[in-house]
């Protein structure tokens, strides 16, 4: 039988609105979320994700989440749409913060593709919009 890790009080708290926020994800949420972060998410992982809770797990391998910053993961839902889910997220001071990226090989300007990726989605969400 594996025991649970034993967290701190504000790692719980970060884990389980993890949960919360992944649980109230759709599978085109998290299709949304790899597409736009294709040049930070590896293709191997990538094809693995099925649940938000897996995105997040390599987001903290990047070490672009974690309990005290989570102003990349507002950041990210916000770009897909789901303004409602950042509300999840705890106040606006503790999502303010953001982490930078680790260093990943082949992947030197992720933070423009990124940008580009993010527009992408919006004219996307704009035209879908009209129809």
């Amino acid at each position: 039988m594996e025991l649970a890790p034993a967290y701190s009080s504000a790692e719980f708290v970060y884990r389980k609105q993890l949960l919360h926020i992944s649980d109230l994800m759709t599978c085109q949420d998290i299709q949304r979320l790899l597409w736009l972060l294709k040049s930070i998410v590896p293709l191997a992982e990538a094809e693995k994700i099925s649940h938000g809770c897996q995105l997040f797990e390599v987001l903290e391998e990047q070490r672009l989440l974690d309990c005290s910053h989570l102003g990349n993961l507002c950041k990210y839902i916000t770009a897909i749409g789901r303004q409602d889910l950042v509300g999840s997220l705890g106040s606006a001071a503790e999502y303010s913060q953001t982490l930078e990226p680790a260093s990943v090989v082949g992947m030197p300007d992720s933070p423009q593709d990124y940008k580009y990726r993010e527009l992408l989605l919006r004219i996307s969400d704009r035209l879908s919009a009209r129809d």
